[in-house]
C-alpha cells in the first residue's frame, strides 16, 4: 500500500486499539491534523474459537515504542483488552523531532513485572508460563503468547486527525483442540462428568522476541520461542471435556489448550491425552516423538470405546486452516469394575431446580457393574424410553438423573415374598401379598441409603431388579424387574409415583375395595358425566380428541371412569404413553415437588397432543397388566388404607 506524505507538522497522540484483520489500514486525507492510531488483529482460523480474532477482554498487552535511531520513546505501555477491539490505557505521543517508531506489543503470563515508563524490552528473553487448567477462558486466553511489530511507523497520512495502522499479533504457541463421542460399550451419558486432561508436557516458554528480522514469516516467529531450560518438569494440562451432540465430528464444539511448542515422546512412546470417566475409568492416548509447532493447531476427534481410544488427529495452521488427518490408535485397557457405593449422572440439567431421579439396582453382581455393562445397558435403556414420551420428552430439562452401583451376590429375586434364598443387596421379591408380579424390595432402609450417596435431594428412588420375570411396584420405592417390557414397566410405575392410578381392570385386585377410592386420584372419576369429570376441559378442546369419558378402572369394570380408551396407566406395551390428564398431574407434581409455579396456559403451550394413544387393533392382542403395586403393598403392611401422599386431585 503506498503512503503519501502530508506536509503539515504536528504534535501527534498514539492509540492502540485491537480490530480483526491481518492486514495494515492506514486512512490518509492530506493536510489533515495527524494523529497516530494503532489498531491489534488476531488472524481468524476456519473455526471461531477463543482469542481467534480479538484479544479476550481484562487481558493485559505491553508495547514498547523505539526511534527509528534506536532511542526508546516508549516503555511498556500497559493496556487493557475491553473485548470490543479496543484497549484501555493512558495517551502515549509522537516525538516532536518528527521521527517515525518502530512499534512491538506482546500478551503473555509473564513472571517479570512490567512497570510502565521503566520495563525496557525484554530483548534478552522472558519466561511465559501456560496455565495447567485451562478449564476456563480466562486462563486459556492468558496462556495464549501473542507477538506484534510494526516497523518504520510515520506520523504522516492521516484522516481527521487520526491515522489508523493495524497492527498484526500472531499466535506464538501451539493449540490443541479436543473433541470426544462414546463408542463401543459406552453410551452418551456415560461421558457426563469425564473429563480431558494433556500429559506431559512443559508449561515454560522461553520467549525471545524479535526485533530486526520481518515476523510474517513464520520461520521467524517460531525460533523466538522454545520450551525453557531450566524449571520445567513436564505437567499436567486440565482442560474441559467437549461432547459432541451425535456421530459426526464436523462442525463439532472443541475443547481448547495452549501448549509450549514441544517434542513430546521423544525417548519412546507416552500418554498424551487422558479421558478421566466419571466412574473412575481411565483412557489414554498415547503419542511417540511427536513434535508441536509453532503457530500450529493439532485437531483430536476422540471416539471413546472400551477398552481403548480410536483418535483421528489433524493439523492445520491456526490462522490459515487447510487440514490433514490420520488415524492413531490406542493401548488397550482393562475392563473396570466400579466399586459398591460409587455414582455417576446419566442426565444431567443447568436447571437450578430439578426433579432427581436414583436408579439403583438389585440383583446385579459386581461382573454386570462394569463400565457399559448390563446395568448400564439397563438404565440407559429406560431413560430413552421414559423420556421419548410426553410429557417427560418436552420437559426434560427438569430432570436429573443419578445411577448408584451396588454389587449383589446372586443374580436374580426370591419368587415367593415368605422366600429368603437369592443373596441380594435389596432383598428383591416377587409375589408380595400373592400376587405373583408384585415385586418390591424389603431392603428400604439399605436401598436410600444408596440412594443418599448420590444425593440427599431425591425425589424418586427407582430400583431395576435383575430377573426376568414380569413384575414391579410403585411407591416411595419404585421397582422394576429387567426383560423386553421392562421400559415400558418403568414409565407405568412412574406413573405411580407422579401420583397417578391403574386404569385397568383386575377383578383379584377390586376384591374389598370401594369404588369411591378411586376419587382420589386425577386420572380417575366417579361420574361419568362428560362435563363434571376431572379432564373435562380436555374433552372438545381442539387437538386431543382422544379424551372423553371410558367406564372401567381401579380394577372395577364399571362405577368408575377413566379418561382415554387406553393408556400406559391400563396396558403394558411400549407403544403406550400417558393420557391429557395424566400428563398434567404428572407436570403438577413435578412442579409441586421443586418449587417451580404452575401455568395452564403454558402448559398448553408445551404440550403435545399429537402424540395419540393407539386405537384397540394396535395394542398386543395379549397385554400384559401391571400389577396394583403401592396399594396392596401398603395395605398388606400396615393394615390401613392407603392413602397416596402425591396425588394431586384437579
Amino acid at each position: 500500500m503506498k503512503r503519501k506524505q502530508v506536509l503539515t507538522a504536528v504534535v501527534t497522540s498514539l492509540f492502540i486499539t485491537t480490530a480483526c484483520t491481518l492486514e495494515k489500514e492506514i486512512q490518509e486525507e492530506i493536510n489533515a491534523p495527524v494523529a497516530l492510531q494503532l489498531s491489534s488483529r488476531i488472524k481468524a482460523s476456519t473455526r471461531s474459537n477463543t482469542q481467534s480474532t480479538s484479544i479476550t477482554e481484562g487481558q493485559t498487552v505491553y508495547a514498547w515504542a523505539d526511534k527509528t535511531t534506536g532511542d526508546p520513546h516508549i516503555k511498556a505501555w500497559t493496556l487493557r483488552a475491553k473485548g470490543d477491539n479496543t484497549f484501555t490505557g493512558s495517551a502515549r505521543y509522537f516525538p516532536q523531532s518528527g521521527e517515525a517508531l518502530n512499534i512491538y506489543a506482546l500478551h503473555g503470563h509473564f513472571g517479570t513485572d512490567m512497570r510502565e515508563d521503566i520495563t525496557d524490552f525484554p530483548a534478552s528473553g522472558l519466561i511465559h508460563t501456560v496455565s495447567a487448567d485451562q478449564t476456563t477462558t480466562v486462563e486459556y486466553a492468558k496462556s495464549d503468547l501473542l507477538y506484534a511489530a510494526e516497523k518504520s511507523v510515520a506520523r504522516t497520512g492521516a484522516s481527521g486527525g487520526t491515522k489508523r495502522l493495524v497492527l498484526n499479533f500472531y499466535h506464538l504457541l501451539s493449540k490443541v483442540e479436543i473433541a470426544l463421542k462414546a463408542g463401543t460399550g459406552l453410551t452418551r451419558n456415560d461421558l457426563n462428568g469425564a473429563t480431558v486432561t494433556l500429559m506431559n508436557t512443559k508449561l515454560k516458554a522461553d520467549f525471545r522476541p524479535e526485533q530486526d528480522n520481518e515476523i510474517s514469516d513464520g520461520t521467524t516467529r517460531a525460533a523466538m520461542v522454545r520450551p525453557a531450560a531450566t524449571e520445567n518438569t513436564p505437567e499436567p494440562i486440565l482442560i474441559p471435556a467437549k461432547v459432541i451432540p451425535g456421530d459426526d465430528f464436523s462442525g463439532a464444539d472443541y475443547a481448547e489448550a495452549v501448549i509450549v511448542p514441544q517434542t513430546i515422546g521423544d525417548a519412546g512412546e507416552i500418554p498424551f491425552i487422558k479421558v478421566n470417566l466419571a466412574s473412575g475409568r481411565e483412557l489414554y492416548y498415547k503419542i511417540n516423538n511427536k513434535t508441536f509447532e509453532s503457530g500450529k493447531k493439532y485437531i483430536f476427534n476422540i471416539t471413546v470405546n472400551l477398552p481403548g481410544l480410536e483418535v483421528t488427529s489433524g493439523i492445520e495452521d491456526w490462522a490459515d486452516g487447510g487440514t490433514t488427518s490420520g488415524d492413531a490408535e490406542a493401548d488397550e485397557n482393562e475392563i473396570v469394575v466400579r466399586e459398591d457405593g460409587t455414582w455417576r449422572i446419566v442426565l444431567d440439567s443447568e436447571r437450578e431446580k430439578t426433579y432427581n431421579i436414583v436408579f439403583l439396582g438389585d440383583g446385579f453382581i459386581e461382573e454386570d457393574n462394569v463400565v457399559g455393562g448390563a446395568f448400564d445397558k439397563e438404565v440407559e435403556k429406560s431413560l430413552d424410553f421414559i423420556f421419548s414420551k410426553q410429557p417427560l420428552k418436552t420437559y426434560k430439562d427438569y430432570f436429573k438423573v443419578y445411577q448408584v452401583y451396588a454389587h449383589s451376590n446372586e443374580r436374580g429375586a426370591d419368587k415367593n415374598h415368605w422366600e429368603d434364598i437369592v443373596d441380594t443387596k435389596f432383598d428383591a421379591t416377587f409375589g408380595w401379598n400373592g400376587i405373583d408380579r408384585l415385586l418390591v424390595i424389603r431392603g428400604n432402609s439399605a436401598a436410600v441409603d444408596y440412594a443418599d450417596k448420590a444425593t440427599y435431594n431425591h425425589h424418586m428412588i427407582f430400583v431395576l431388579v435383575n430377573d426376568p420375570m414380569h413384575g414391579g411396584s410403585g411407591g416411595s420405592i419404585i421397582t422394576s424387574s429387567v426383560n423386553e417390557n421392562s421400559p415400558a414397566i418403568v414409565l407405568h410405575e412412574m406413573g405411580h409415583k407422579f401420583g397417578l392410578a391403574d386404569e385397568y381392570i383386575d377383578p383379584q385386585a377390586a376384591i374389598g375395595r370401594d369404588r369411591k377410592e378411586a376419587a382420589r386420584y386425577p386420572n380417575l372419576d366417579i361420574t361419568g358425566d362428560p362435563t363434571k369429570v376431572k379432564w373435562k376441559h380436555f374433552i372438545n378442546r381442539p387437538g386431543y380428541p382422544m379424551e372423553y369419558v371410558y367406564e372401567g378402572g381401579y380394577y372395577f369394570p364399571d362405577g368408575v371412569w377413566r379418561p382415554s380408551h387406553t393408556s400406559i396407566m391400563r396396558v403394558s406395551d411400549a407403544s403406550q404413553t400417558f393420557n391429557a390428564i395424566s400428563r398434567e398431574a404428572i407436570i403438577r407434581n413435578i412442579f409441586q415437588r421443586i418449587g417451580e409455579t404452575f401455568d395452564m396456559d403454558e402448559f398448553y403451550r408445551r404440550d403435545d397432543p399429537a402424540e395419540p394413544h393407539p386405537t384397540p387393533a394396535a395394542i398386543s392382542n395379549n397385554p400384559i397388566p401391571m400389577p396394583p403395586p403401592l396399594e396392596l403393598y401398603y395395605e398388606s403392611l400396615y393394615k390401613k388404607p392407603f392413602r397416596p401422599h402425591d396425588a394431586n386431585p384437579i
